[in-house]
């Protein structure tokens, strides 16, 4: 306010009002130490808050010598000091006066730490001259100056040991200040340059040590201001350039890694195929090399670098043991799923072996299904039953999987007779649920435990419908459980003997035109 105008400045710094409106100013500084008895209060608060040198009044300076309750610039700075060791020469004192008593009390030594050398302040060592040769040639004078001198060092160098403490503190509280102003822009940038859609390329700057430096020394970013809408349109021309080459380098990283990957794909479906050619495995149709993208031998080799060399015969050898677990991981699925609806059954069971294991897909109401063969159904490899992968990873396959796998189609199968399995991973959703009702009220028809009655047990009977028993007979186990899907109102019933002989007939007459259709063995009919 004294710079504002001339008013205020008579004002401020007349002697009637000054005083009080000063000191309860100072009062107000949370932590301020006791005012200096030999400072006024604007002179205080020049030397602690501009940057004017006390000599020349150029406003370049930022550091303050507490030992002299100055700011000098260089040029004053050099004008103003001599080294400690190098004036004793000339000057009235004796060496040996000079360093046992001089040295004790005079408080204008400045103690340089850019090179440790040790300075007096000529001006205030003058001033003490002028007192030293006005006391002669009284003793007692120059006593009393000398003590004075010791005092007046002491209360100095007190007061400028406190002062400078409480500087360093507020310092640091306002660099605290302007770090957590400036760290808080970042992240309202980062914040931002997300909503726009550059979340890829920011985290690859971020995990990148130079390309991290990089971005966080724009100057436009670390400022200790608030970040706002046209703020953010100057940061964002800054930045731009950066965030263009990091999209730059990520796509050409993905497509290197895309086309890396969809040669280890390559190289696996050909090992896939390589292995079910020399193997009958007895499943109905071959897996997709997407039903192995995460498995734990597997998979590092599909993600593996480029630099890496991978080929169908390294799949080759992995591949038994990744066929063995995908095996018992869907053998184990679908036995938990038969123990969920099915209460009590044996430890010593398998309950894929048990009748009731003949599953209804939730999705489209086909059955029975029975395993193996349920891997081959198409709603198994529906979209909604893609893997569980890391997310970069789970994009990349999908990627891969709808630019080349998509327009192929379907997968070669093992065998004519079964459906065409979609080249999707198999998955377990539409099994979750009570899949297994029909064939428990069935059982409970033939009077069988669901829980230990095993597929050969309910081949031996046929089972009538009673809603439409003229126009489809007798029926086996499997006939049974499809004909559900278009009588639901209906019961069953136990067919006759007679019944029974005459279905088997028709059913060995017919095995010779539609073999697949038949699931009963082939027998040899006694007409016992």
């Amino acid at each position: 306010m004294v710079r504002t105008s001339k008013l205020f400045r008579d004002f401020l710094l007349s002697k009637r009002c000054s005083r009080f409106i000063w000191r309860d100013a100072w009062k107000g500084v949370e932590g301020f130490p006791v005012l200096p008895p030999l400072l006024s209060e604007p002179a205080l608060a020049h030397l602690l808050y501009s940057l004017h040198c006390h000599g020349c009044g150029e406003r370049t300076m930022k550091r303050v010598i507490f030992q002299w309750q100055k700011r000098y610039c260089k040029v004053c700075l050099k004008s103003r000091r001599e080294e400690w060791r190098l004036w004793y020469a000339g000057h009235p004192l004796s060496q040996d006066e000079f360093f046992s008593k001089l040295g004790g009390f005079c408080y204008s030594i400045f103690n340089d730490p850019s090179d440790g050398t040790r300075w007096f302040q000529i001006e205030q060592y003058e001033r003490f001259l002028i007192a030293w040769h006005a006391a002669e040639p009284n003793l007692e004078a120059k006593r009393q100056v000398y003590e004075m001198q010791i005092a007046k060092k002491r209360e100095i160098a007190d007061y400028a040991a406190a002062l400078s403490s409480w500087v360093d503190v507020e310092r640091q509280a306002r660099l605290s200040d302007l770090h957590a102003m400036k760290e808080q822009r970042f992240q309202d940038v980062c914040s931002r340059l997300r909503d726009e859609g550059w979340s890829a390329e920011l985290d690859h700057l971020m995990s990148q040590h130079c390309d991290r430096r990089r971005f966080e020394r724009i100057s436009s970013i670390r400022q200790a201001s608030q970040l706002t809408d046209r703020a953010f349109q100057r940061v964002f021309i800054d930045i731009e350039p950066i965030l263009r080459e990091a999209r730059g380098f990520l796509v050409a990283q993905r497509k290197t890694r895309l086309d890396n990957l969809l040669a280890r794909l390559e190289e696996l479906e050909a090992a896939i195929e390589h292995h079910y050619f020399f193997h009958d495995s007895g499943l109905p149709c071959i897996p997709s090399a997407f039903d192995f993208v995460c498995d734990p031998e597997v998979e590092p080799l599909l993600r593996a670098p480029s630099t890496l060399e991978v080929s169908s015969a390294t799949f080759a050898r992995v591949l038994p043991f990744a066929i063995s677990r995908r095996e018992t991981k869907f053998r184990s699925e679908f036995g938990k799923i038969v123990k969920a609806n099915v209460e009590s059954v044996p430890d010593n069971i398998d309950p894929i072996e048990l009748a009731v294991a003949s599953f209804r897909c939730l999705n489209c109401d086909a059955q029975p299904l029975r395993y193996p063969a349920i891997l081959a159904h198409p709603c198994g490899h529906a979209s909604t039953s893609w893997p569980d992968a890391p997310q970069d990873y789970n994009e990349d396959l999908r990627e891969v999987w709808s630019q080349h796998w998509d327009s192929h189609g379907s997968r070669r199968l093992v065998g004519r007779s079964h459906p065409l399995a979609p080249e999707n991973p198999f998955g377990m959703s539409c099994w979750e649920g009570d899949t297994l009702s029909s064939p428990k009220a069935l059982l409970a028809v033939l009077n069988l435990p669901p829980e230990i009655a095993r597929l050969e047990d309910v081949q031996y009977f046929r089972l009538v419908c009673l809603s439409c028993s003229l126009g489809k007979g007798a029926l086996t186990w499997e006939a049974a459980l499809a004909h559900t899907n278009e009588c639901h109102d209906g019961g069953w019933r136990v067919a006759s003997e007679e019944e029974r002989y005459i279905s088997m007939e028709l059913e060995v007459n017919a095995y010779a035109f539609f073999p697949t259709y038949v699931p009963a063995t082939r027998m040899t009919i006694n007409r016992r």
